[in-house]
């Protein structure tokens, strides 16, 4: 941080790139580490795994230094930003580590698993005056931009709606237990729905003032979070509708010809289900396959993806590109903090604006339960659901 600083008031060296240190290297890493590789803004120095084969590979290929703990990582002081890819219930702790050591921290989605987890990783980045930022890299996709750069135009007249649809077979691809837990994360809310919502918001361009959602689970052998639709309301009233599910009877890429992130065939999206329900996945030897340093052959299934989405891997080069800008230009708060003290703004508002509703309906007794519904928002757990709809009138959380 203090080299950081110091450069960036010399006024020298905007072309500086910034030192990356990856704390896990799962399959995570091997989408965000190729565009990394390509961006000038960025140089990979240093990584964390509790796996020897993973930090043997990450030697061998960036030549950089590795640790067996994320602690140790983040003691390093020859490292700017830390970008936390370990599994989901540690972006919370991972993040605040990084932040006490004086690190800007990108950390992948989801954020947190609750709000509070959110409040506290915002709290530990603005004690040490360090940069959070929330690294999803959807809507930097080529085709997201140029969507973006026509709504903003106006050549079409005023932006009147968004639909997004995502059919995929993220939940009979191979998954450990922790990826199919909701208390640690698991399931397509946590890991899926970050990545449209950011993109629908940006086409929006505005805060969310209203959402309603429903979430399904429906398959037995995975009994986690598959699908999902959601409706959301802008303040200047353009609606959102999303739609995923995730069991793999249909995929969006057959509307795109092929163009996608599949991993089955049609044929193979039948193997795999008989051999699920016949309790024969072997996912973690599957999974094992994916991940950092595992080798060419096992990473053979997963090349043979049916398309591949041009661009992929110059999402992770804008966002650290976009990044770096704003941490030379010491532009604070940072990007999570601000998104957070707007949601704050909103749920303020919203409840004053739900209790004069209540209250000109002459319903107290609506008013008392809105109060004990409201009573520990921050304790709520972020994308938990069932197949109820519910509603809420304030800004979306972050």
């Amino acid at each position: 941080m203090a080299a950081v600083t110091d450069r960036t008031s010399a006024g020298a060296a905007l072309a500086t790139p910034l030192r990356l240190g990856i704390a896990g290297l799962g399959v995570a890493s091997t989408l965000f580490l190729p565009g990394v590789e390509q961006s000038p803004h960025a140089c990979i120095v240093a990584a964390a795994d509790k796996r020897r084969g993973a930090l043997d590979a990450f030697e061998r290929k960036y030549r950089g230094r590795t640790y067996d703990s994320v602690e140790a990582l983040c003691a390093d002081p020859d490292i700017d930003v830390i970008w936390v890819a370990t599994p989901n219930q540690y972006h919370c702790p991972h993040t605040v580590l990084a932040a006490d050591n004086g690190k800007h921290v990108i950390c992948t989605k989801p954020m947190a698993l609750s709000v509070a987890e959110c409040e506290e990783m915002c709290v530990a980045a603005e004690r040490n005056r360090v940069n959070l930022l929330c690294g999803q890299t959807y809507s930097m996709s080529p085709d997201v931009q140029a969507m973006w750069t026509l709504a903003r135009s106006g050549e079409l007249g005023r932006l009147i709606a968004i639909n997004s649809w995502f059919f995929t077979d993220w939940l009979i691809k191979p998954r450990v237990p922790e990826e199919l837990d909701e208390a640690l994360g698991g399931g397509v809310v946590y890991r899926h729905a970050p990545h449209l919502i950011e993109t629908v918001r940006l086409l929006g361009g505005g805060r969310v003032r209203s959402v309603r959602a429903s979430v399904g689970r429906w398959l037995p052998q995975r009994p986690c979070s598959g699908n999902f639709s959601a409706y959301l309301e802008f303040e200047d009233g353009t609606p959102a509708t999303i739609a995923y599910n995730g069991y793999g009877y249909f995929d969006t890429s057959e509307l795109t010809w092929g163009i996608g992130n599949r991993m089955y065939s049609d044929a193979d999206r039948v193997r795999v289900r008989r051999a699920l329900r016949r309790g024969e996945s072997g996912s973690e030897d599957a999974k094992e396959g994916l991940r950092f340093g595992a080798g060419v052959a096992a990473h053979g299934p997963r090349r043979r993806q049916l398309g591949q989405a041009r661009g992929r891997h110059t999402r992770p080069h804008r966002l650290v590109r976009h990044y770096r800008r704003e941490l030379r230009a010491r532009r604070h708060p940072p990007i999570a903090q601000r998104g957070l003290r707007l949601w704050r703004r909103g749920e303020a508002r919203g409840a004053g604006a739900r209790r004069a509703r209540y209250r000109a309906s002459g319903d107290d007794g609506d008013v008392r339960s809105d109060r004990a519904r409201q009573a520990d928002p921050a304790r709520r757990p972020l994308g938990h659901g069932d197949a109820r709809s519910r509603q809420c009138d304030h800004a979306i959380r972050p």
